[in-house]
């Protein structure tokens, strides 16, 4: 206290030998200043006299001819007009004293007073709510359970700012400094120790800092050593902070005990089992994971392949400290092959021929990946090279319109023609005699098909259908492309029929339609 009213006495020794240096140098420089004002105001008051006597104002010459002398012999006499100098530098030496120290060499503060004596002095209240966040995370006891961490209570100001004026070289103090001053005057115990932060919280401090550094470091080693890189490409997501400073010995814990939180986790894996009559669309709003996030968590998941009993990953388990690695990776990858497709006018419109079939090429790539906490969150292409380079599917594809169909026999007669009772062509002909594709399309349907028999159905486009029936050979499978003439299958008697011949339906929209219309038979 006596060292800061002695550098208080000090400072005020030093301002009073600068006021007295500045009213000296303001006596020197207004002295011709007020003889100057002397001359002009008599100078003034004769004009102003000649002014009002041309104007023919007689009431005022009197006073310009009896007064004006008085004035001048009262107060510019020689006697008295060094008084007046006198008082006047004086008066002016004040008031330019006053500005000069109020704007040069003082600033305004906030006063930060305890029992109406001062604590400190700072910028601003914004500091003083800084340093009281800054307490209410030491002065407390430092609880072990993550979801005690998460709710600190605040502790309450005690003290009363007020505004004032201090010199301009006193040196404010910041929230760090204005912490550990009301940490000193604070009425309970407190040691110096190191404090951790991760992200700005404040998690517990130990006497000994050496340890919180060798905990973060052996941390680093070991991911390391996981992940098969240097020590020098790992490194520490958040922001971890170790602070010496004071703090109340209540937040004060064992090395060993801070050192294991270090290493903790804060979240941990949490899954949901699948229930009968569970969608991922279910599971997002019973859990609160919404879509998006259930399956990046879930690679591979869909509605298709959900389970009674299968496990559903909800939240990952998140550390404390998050470490991240940095390593280069070489893979194989394929590269899908392209398709190439080549009109054809001579086929029929829907029909395509694979004329060369593609193959995936394949490219050495080098990549720098970067791993987080045992998963990889970003990767960049370094360089790759081409193994082998990919074949291109080229596909024969039929532009030709609106074609007539063809008789799908080249032997054979009419047996049975279209009616209302009979909505088909019968086309008498020997079994194993071949069945041609009225017209290019694909197969929907080749299989046993009731009493038609062995039956084949080809779907030719814009809503237009050919069946063929009773076939001792079927030569096709569904989904198979062909071509105009292309053989379907042989001539038989299966189903329900009275002998070998091929029973031929003309289909558009799903209705039956006479055949004779599309085709000559």
């Amino acid at each position: 206290m006596l060292s800061f009213l002695k550098k208080w006495i000090q400072k005020f020794s030093v301002l009073a030998g600068f006021f007295r240096s500045v009213e000296r140098q303001t006596v020197s420089f207004l002295s011709p200043v007020l003889q100057k004002l002397n001359r002009v105001f008599r100078h003034g008051l004769q004009r102003a006299a000649v002014l009002f006597q041309r104007l023919g104002v007689s009431v005022h010459q009197w006073f310009f001819k009896t007064k004006i002398r008085s004035i001048q012999k009262k107060f510019f006499r020689p006697g008295l007009r060094r008084r007046f100098l006198g008082a006047t530098v004086a008066v002016f030496a004040v008031c330019l004293t006053i500005i000069f120290t109020s704007f040069y060499h003082i600033q305004y503060a906030v006063a930060v007073e305890k029992n109406g004596e001062v604590v400190a002095y700072i910028k601003d209240e914004q500091t003083y709510q800084e340093a009281q966040n800054m307490l209410a995370q030491q002065m407390i006891d430092i609880p072990m359970e993550r979801a005690e961490i998460t709710s600190l209570p605040r502790r309450q100001a005690t003290h009363e700012l007020k505004v004032t004026s201090v010199p301009a070289n006193m040196p404010l103090e910041d929230e760090t400094q204005l912490a550990e001053t009301l940490l000193e005057e604070a009425d309970q115990d407190i040691t110096s120790a190191t404090g951790l932060y991760v992200d700005g919280v404040f998690y517990g401090a130990v006497a000994d800092a050496d340890i919180l550094e060798q905990t973060l470091a052996q941390m680093e080693e070991n991911y390391a050593m996981q992940q098969g890189v240097s020590t020098e490409a790992v490194s520490v997501k958040n922001n971890v902070e170790f602070r010496d400073g004071l703090y109340l010995t209540n937040c004060i814990q064992e090395s060993d005990q801070l050192a294991s939180l270090m290493q903790s986790e804060v979240q941990t894996e949490e899954y949901y089992t699948i229930q009968e009559g569970d969608t991922l669309l279910s599971v997002s709003a019973q859990t609160g994971v919404d879509y998006d996030s259930l399956t990046s968590l879930n690679p591979g998941l869909d509605e298709a392949s959900l389970q009674i009993g299968q496990q559903l990953l909800l939240t990952q388990s998140k550390p404390l400290i998050s470490l991240s690695a940095v390593k280069q990776v070489e893979s194989e990858q394929e590269v899908p092959y392209s398709q190439e497709r080549r009109e054809n006018s001579n086929l029929e419109k829907g029909t395509t021929n694979v004329l060369q079939t593609g193959e995936n090429g394949l490219i050495q790539v080098c990549e720098q990946i970067e791993i987080v906490d045992g998963q990889q969150t970003s990767s960049t292409v370094l360089s790759q090279e081409t193994i082998k380079n990919a074949v291109p599917e080229i596909v024969e594809v039929g532009v030709k319109e609106g074609g007539d169909l063809i008789r799908p026999l080249n032997t054979g007669y009419v047996s049975q023609g279209y009616s209302s009772s009979h909505q088909a062509v019968d086309i008498a002909a020997p079994t194993g005699t071949a069945v041609h594709a009225a017209a290019g399309g694909t197969v929907t349907y080749a299989s046993w098909y009731s009493t038609y028999g062995n039956c084949v159905i080809i779907d030719h486009g814009n809503g237009k259908q050919t069946l063929y029936a009773h076939l001792s050979e079927i030569d096709v499978k569904v989904g198979q492309k062909v071509s105009q003439g292309s053989t379907i299958g042989l001539v038989g008697s299966t189903g329900n029929s009275t002998g070998p011949h091929l029973h031929f339906e003309v289909r558009v929209g799903g209705q039956k339609v006479n055949p004779f219309s599309y085709c000559k038979i």
